[in-house]
């Protein structure tokens, strides 16, 4: 992320003639000078500006002068103008803003706020540039937006933890709550750990390892608890068949057809028992069976009758037919005329019977599909009666009933077993998509797990090349502690316990310089989407300074601003040299590759004449012109 400043300009009050400060890129520009004179309010105009909720400005002298506070900066390629009004007297910061794209120029006179141009649209726009928007982090199940300025904890080196041991990040500079509780998720963002995607998978193996686990259980519950529900089924058969509600055949169906089926019958029975329409249903059956048996006695009979009559008339017929054969054999046999008139008699006789013919329609042609019908009527009566008779039977089987009671009440509490198992395939599906995920996972790990490693490999190197620690600490291995955010030392790579206590502040500062060299290092060149290649370094000589240094007035010559000791000179030098070296890795002459330090000191510029990369741009002393607001400012 190529950021850098290149003005800060304060609008005042009481004069009309703004005061600008201007820094290079590529270069370490350092602010020194008397104590009290608004060096480190440097770090909090820019902070206020680059949207601030709330302002960290002291009040006295600076706030009460300045109108409105200004930054001019380079971003990605583009300059921009951002100038913000300075803050109420109780500290809250201003909603006016002035924005320019694609600028330099910083207006000469109190600027006028820019129309549509709010506090939230600025943070939008910042957070798009620094690759934040829509960025969110999880903290006690609630979720909590991150914007760009959660990441200037990786900026901002201040004077409150420089030579401290147990605080590597300042967010309490920045007074914003929700950061007490994220920093860790911050610093894991920051350097491309995906801690979110590590969550998420790691909740879905949870989540998945249990359902699995679950389902082996459900597997052996259900095959239990089957094997006593058909049991129960079976037992249940068996009485039902005793009592006369099922069948043999009805023993193959199902268990849940057979409970549907014995309920049905027992509510039948119970219909039949409860009903007094019962007995006038019983009366109508049988006068109903009674009429069908009447009509068929009366079919039965006409049929007889047709029938006999049809025999009648095939008898009377054969006892005359020797008739037609003296007929026609009367010549042959010698007969009297009695006989002859007899004969005659018979004949006609006879005639008259072979002329009556009985029509084979005679009986109705539907007759018979009239008898089948009635004869179907009566056998679904006759069974309806023989179960009526059952039903009579049962009312009065005390035996039958207490058993009837106990199937009810057994059917009752029976339900189908509810199978939770999700069968063989699917587990077998899940298993392997909890094989896939782990995979992921472990690899996630390893990869988060090399963005550390590879961080301190940054660290290592400036831990390795810095020479003003305790020679005790010397060829030590740097280990970073991931729940505090602190390094550590370790006296060799097999060392399992950290050093607890490495002295002097003097070494803490080292380590912390170490630290921010190496993480700025690493961001640039691994993941450089939302961290700005910007450090503030507020005084690395703030562990010799303090009762060591000089009393009393504080000439304009710089050489007073001196340390005393030659050790602690010494050791100063080596932190501003591995500044210097920091820089020299880092800015290529060609510009491809950019890098801005601010640095604020009390120290003379003595200590870093030296030191190419080192830019003294302003000191602040009282008796010059002193300090962030000039003199004819606070004369006034």
């Amino acid at each position: 992320m190529n950021f850098y400043i290149k003005k800060m300009r304060l609008w005042f009050k009481t004069h009309p003639q703004p005061v600008t400060y201007t820094f290079e890129p590529n270069k370490v520009n350092v602010i020194t000078g008397d104590s009290s004179t608004g060096k480190s309010s440097i770090l909090r105009v820019i902070d206020y500006c680059l949207l601030a909720p709330e302002s960290t400005i002291v009040e006295d002298v600076i706030n009460e002068n300045v109108a409105w506070y200004g930054l001019n900066f380079h971003l990605n390629g583009h300059d921009y103008v951002i100038a913000r009004k300075a803050p109420s007297e109780s500290g809250f910061a201003d909603r006016d803003f002035y924005w320019g794209e694609d600028s330099n120029d910083m207006p000469d006179i109190i600027p006028k706020p820019t129309v549509g141009v709010t506090r939230a649209f600025l943070l939008s726009f910042f957070n798009q540039k620094f690759a934040c928007d829509g960025l969110i982090v999880k903290q006690d199940k609630k979720e909590i937006n991150i914007s760009f300025r959660n990441f200037l904890l990786f900026n901002f080196l201040t004077e409150d933890i420089i030579a401290t041991f147990n605080t590597y990040f300042d967010y309490r500079f920045f007074r914003d709550e929700k950061l007490d509780g994220v920093v860790s998720e911050i610093f894991k963002l920051g350097i491309g750990i995906d801690e979110s995607q590590e969550q998420i998978l790691s909740h879905q193996i949870k989540s998945l390892e249990r359902e699995i686990s679950n389902q082996y259980k459900y597997k052996n519950i259900d095959k239990e608890n089957n094997i006593r529900y058909k049991k129960k089924i079976e037992s249940l058969k068996e009485l039902a068949k005793s009592l006369g509600l099922l069948d043999d055949e009805g023993m193959d169906i199902n268990s849940k057809e057979f409970v549907t089926k014995i309920k049905s019958e027992i509510l039948e029975f119970q219909k039949f028992t409860d009903s007094h329409r019962k007995g006038q249903e019983i009366k109508k059956l049988e006068l109903e069976a009674e009429e069908i048996k009447e009509q068929l006695r009366c079919y039965k009979g006409l049929r007889r009758s047709y029938n006999k009559a049809k025999r009648y008339a095939e008898e009377v017929k054969d006892s005359l037919s020797p008739v037609e054969y003296l007929r026609q054999n009367l010549d042959s046999v010698v007969m009297g005329v009695e006989t002859i008139e007899l004969l005659h008699s018979l004949e006609d006789a006879y005639q008259s019977v072979t002329q009556i013919q009985i029509p084979d329609d005679y009986l109705p042609a539907d007759m018979e599909l009239r008898v089948s019908e009635l004869k179907q009527k009566l056998m679904a009566i006759n069974v309806k009666q023989e179960a009526y008779k059952e039903y009579i039977k049962r009312c009065f089987d005390y035996n039958w009933l207490a058993k009837t009671v106990k199937l009810e009440n057994e059917l009752k509490g029976i339900k189908p077993v509810s199978c939770k198992y999700i069968g063989d395939i699917e587990l077998t599906n899940k298993e392997d998509l909890l094989c896939s995920l782990t995979k992921q996972y472990n690899k996630l790990i390893s990869d988060n797990q090399k963005c550390i490693n590879k961080m301190l490999d940054y660290v290592q190197s400036y831990y390795e090349q810095q020479d003003g620690m305790s020679d005790n600490y010397r060829n030590k291995r740097i280990g970073f502690d991931e729940t505090t955010l602190t390094l550590n030392l370790y006296n060799n790579s097999d060392s399992y316990y950290p050093i607890r206590n490495i002295g002097s502040k003097s070494n803490y500062m080292f380590l912390h310089l170490c630290f921010f060299l190496g993480l700025q290092e690493y961001i640039k060149e691994i993941y450089p989407q939302r961290v700005a290649n910007f450090l503030f370094i507020d005084q690395p000589s703030i562990p010799y300074y303090g009762t060591n240094r000089h009393r009393g007035e504080i000439s304009n010559e710089l050489g007073n601003l001196r340390l005393r000791k030659r050790d602690d000179e010494s050791k100063l030098k080596s932190a501003f040299k591995l500044i210097d070296q920091f820089m020299k890795q880092n800015v290529k002459s060609d510009g491809t590759d950019n890098f801005q330090i601010i640095l604020i000191e009390h120290a003379d510029p003595v200590y870093w004449k030296d030191f190419s990369s080192f830019d003294t741009r302003y000191v602040f002393t009282q008796d010059k012109d002193f300090g962030l607001i000039p003199y004819y400012i606070v004369g006034e």
